[in-house]
C-alpha cells in the first residue's frame, strides 16, 4: 500500500492537467486571504501560549507547521467542507507515521501483505481516510458546484473513461498525494528553519531560536 498514488501514462497526463493548473503562482496568490487566516489561527495560538507561560514559552516550531500545512490544504481544497478536511489530513498524518514505524521490513517478500499489527493499523487508516473523501465528494454532489481544488478533481474525474471504482480511486489519490505532497514540503521547510541559529517574525514580535 503506497501513500502516494503511483499513477501511470494517460491517466497520470490527464492527472497533471487537472491539478497543476491550480497550483500556478497566479492561483496560489488567490489564496492569500484562507492562508492568512490559517496564518492568524497558528500565531495566536503562540501568543497564547506565550502569555501563559508569564512572557516565555517552548515552541516545537516543525509540529505547529505541520498542522498549519494541513490547515492551509483543507480550506484550499475542500473550502465548505473545510472540517471534513481537517479530520482527512489527521488520519493521512497517522497513517503515514504508522507506515514509518514499519519501513525496515519494506524489503521482505509479501511481508506488506501479512496481517501484522502495522499492516492492520495502517490498513485501518487508509480505509478511515478513504471513506471520509468518499463522503465529501456525496456532499459536494448533493451542495452543488464550488470553486476550489477538490472541485477540480471531481470534474477531472467526470471528464474520463473511468469505470465508477477507478473514478473513486482517482478522486482518493488526488486527495492523498495533495495533502502528503504539502506535508512533506512543510517537513522539510521546517528543517530548513531549525539549521539556523535563530528565525525572527519581526512583524509579529517573535523570536524562535534552535
Amino acid at each position: 500500500m503506497a501513500l502516494v498514488a503511483l499513477t501511470k501514462g494517460r491517466l497520470w497526463i490527464h492527472q497533471c492537467k487537472v491539478i497543476a493548473p491550480k497550483l500556478y503562482m497566479k492561483k496560489v496568490k488567490g489564496m492569500i486571504n484562507l492562508i492568512t487566516e490559517s496564518t492568524t489561527t497558528l500565531i495566536n495560538s503562540w501568543s497564547n501560549r506565550i502569555e501563559a507561560g508569564g512572557g516565555v514559552a517552548d515552541i516545537k516550531i516543525d509540529n505547529h507547521m505541520r498542522s498549519f500545512s494541513g490547515d492551509v490544504i483543507s480550506r484550499a481544497c475542500f473550502g465548505s467542507n473545510y472540517s471534513k478536511g481537517v479530520e482527512i489530513f489527521k488520519k493521512l498524518r497517522n497513517l503515514q507515521e504508522a507506515m514509518s514505524k514499519k519501513i525496515f521490513l519494506t524489503g521482505v517478500p509479501g511481508m506488506r501483505h501479512l496481517p501484522t499489527k502495522s499492516n492492520r493499523e495502517a490498513w485501518a487508516l487508509a480505509k478511515e481516510a478513504n471513506t471520509l473523501i468518499l463522503q465529501v465528494v456525496k456532499e459536494r454532489q448533493a451542495a452543488g458546484y464550488e470553486k476550489d481544488v477538490f472541485q477540480m478533481i471531481l470534474e477531472g474525474a467526470r471528464n474520463t473513461d473511468l469505470s465508477p471504482e477507478a473514478t473513486d480511486r482517482f478522486i482518493v489519490d488526488n486527495c492523498k498525494n495533495i495533502y502528503l505532497a504539502g506535508y512533506e514540503t512543510t517537513i522539510k521547510n521546517g528543517k530548513n528553519v531549525s539549521e539556523h541559529r535563530s528565525f525572527r517574525f519581526s512583524e509579529a514580535g517573535f523570536l524562535i531560536t534552535k
